[in-house]
């Protein structure tokens, strides 16, 4: 069993790894507040790039460590595995989620983010996630997720100004409510094992469904 101390000069050494990378005034780091929620976790603010795939420090920090991105700005933005990455209030162009050998995908929460890129897609792999979360967020590109599985999918009150693709996924628990899907929305080939939740979703195009397989109820 792993002691307290032997966590918390655990949860220092990692500090000070991402103070290195980003910077000593852009880093710091928080405790939970309330009985159940997620450990301590860091914090990074206002950094304008991160380059995981050639950091293999960093890479490894995020798929062990709770890491929160506040206020940052990046370009093309690549993670393969994650353990739990919120992105708040952030400016991301381009999200790409790649396949992996250890595929370790299981919390990633993007919060009043904006995907401003109008050439660049919002893309995930095609494996499996544990829990995405996107909410008040704006893009003004292209999603598209195929292929994917996700035992959790919550996307809440988000404007989609390009085409939103979920083909051939497999939602166990998904979540659609208050979005304003502006470009086309499609959905084809897709299972929904639990209730599927699209309540107060306004589809301004056309909305594909084809072929979908509600295995519960799907609420609009």
């Amino acid at each position: 069993m792993t002691s307290s101390s032997e966590t918390s000069d655990t949860f220092n050494l990692i500090n000070e790894k991402l103070k290195e990378i980003f910077g000593d005034n852009n880093v710091g780091w928080s405790i939970p507040l309330k009985d159940g929620e997620d450990e301590q976790k860091h914090i990074i603010e206002q950094v304008c790039q991160i380059d995981v795939l050639d950091n293999k420090v960093l890479q490894d920090i995020l798929k062990r460590h709770n890491i929160e991105f506040r206020n940052c700005e990046f370009g093309f933005l690549i993670i393969n595995d994650f353990k739990n990455i919120e992105f708040n209030n952030c400016k991301i162009e381009m999200f790409d989620s790649n396949t992996s050998n250890s595929n370790i995908k299981e919390k990633l929460a993007f919060k009043k983010c904006e995907f401003y890129s109008k050439s660049y897609n919002i893309n995930f792999a095609s494996t499996n996630f544990k829990n995405i979360i996107f909410e008040e967020c704006t893009f003004k590109s292209n999603i598209n997720i195929k292929n994917a599985k996700f035992q959790k999918f919550i996307f809440i009150k988000c404007d989609v100004f390009g085409d939103f693709i979920a083909n051939d996924c497999t939602f166990k628990n998904a979540k659609f409510k208050n979005n304003k899907f502006n470009g086309f929305a499609n959905f084809k080939n897709t299972i929904f094992k639990d209730n599927a939740y699209f309540n107060n979703s306004e589809f301004k195009q056309f909305a594909d469904f084809h072929e979908c397989k509600f295995k519960k109820i799907a609420s609009f």
